[in-house]
């Protein structure tokens, strides 16, 4: 039970492996779209986003989060006019988790049928995955837009430390934003506004993921 357990185990690993390699070294798919979404968190993103959104690739463009305020704001300093596209505003998300699901909410409510997905290289497998299930039965497509420097290297050979940690972080970091989304399954409500995580995640986060520069 315990061995046949453990093959289970590591067999899911392998393949989710298989599954993170493949979309951490896949080239970006610049093409037109009906929305520019921006996962935001690290620097670069909201920049990439922009450089999509003035290019005329989307008419619209999805910063997950910024509210009207800070929008604006980025408008002047990426745009400096009044720019050619339009804001669906998200302004709630606080992990990758709900990015997704708040982002594919508008998706839905707007029937669109292709996105430009913006955010950093290790970030794009968990990002796309989630934003794939959230998207669930329509026939969305998304288009993986890699901030600088791109996508991994295609050789492992080639990867350095940082690239094994990050990947390694991301698959860790995807079993707990199925976690998240379980909860919500259950519950129908996201967790309030600046919550933290419990002791026991905390630990496990500790103890499981690689400590980055």
């Amino acid at each position: 039970m315990i061995r046949s357990l453990f093959m289970l185990l590591v067999g899911a690993w392998l393949a989710q492996a298989g599954v993170f390699y493949a979309l951490l070294t896949r080239p970006a798919a610049v093409e037109k779209a009906d929305a520019v979404v921006v996962f935001m968190g690290a620097d670069g993103r909201a920049r990439e986003g922009y450089a999509l959104a003035r290019r005329g690739l989307a008419p619209y463009l999805i910063l997950s989060p910024a509210d009207v305020r800070r929008a604006a704001a980025l408008d002047r300093k990426w745009v400096g006019r009044r720019p050619a596209f339009r804001h669906l505003i998200e302004d709630r998300a606080e992990t990758t988790f709900q990015n997704a699901l708040l982002t594919a909410r508008i998706i839905r409510e707007k029937a669109l049928k292709s996105c430009l997905l913006v955010t950093s290289p290790y970030h794009m497998p968990r990002s796309r995955l989630l934003l794939e299930l959230m998207l669930w039965g329509t026939d969305v497509k998304i288009l993986p837009c890699p901030t600088a420097p791109g996508p991994f290297p295609a050789s492992p050979m080639d990867w350095q430390k940082a690239h094994f940690k990050r990947a390694h972080n991301e698959m860790v970091e995807f079993w707990g934003s199925l976690l998240e989304a379980a909860r919500y399954a259950v519950s129908r409500e996201l967790p309030p506004r600046g919550a933290e995580d419990g002791a026991g995640v905390a630990f496990l986060r500790s103890v499981l993921l690689f400590q980055m520069d």
